[in-house]
């Protein structure tokens, strides 16, 4: 086994954001679709980070994260991750 499979310790699922049409009102509704579920990730935090954000008046708080997973086809920027656990 490789040195890299043991920082590989959080699971994530990648998800691709899909756009359908409402039947009722025909607006665009959008959705995120897995495109790789439960696959091992080293997650870190990216230092130096902002954890709150006021955009509209309203408090968001965020926390950057890099994540590195081994080689994936079709894996683009666009796409967004969630951290199980």
């Amino acid at each position: 086994m490789s040195a890299l499979a043991y920082t590989l310790n959080r699971k994530v699922t990648i998800e691709q954001r899909s756009a359908d049409k409402d039947p009722d009102y025909g607006t665009q509704v959008d959705a995120w679709v897995p495109v790789a579920a439960n696959i091992w990730a080293e997650v870190q935090d990216v230092l130096p980070s902002k954890s709150e954000a006021v955009k509209q008046g309203i408090r968001i708080g965020t926390q950057q994260k890099r994540v590195r997973i081994r080689y994936r086809a079709g894996i683009t920027a666009d796409m967004r991750v969630t951290i199980h656990g």
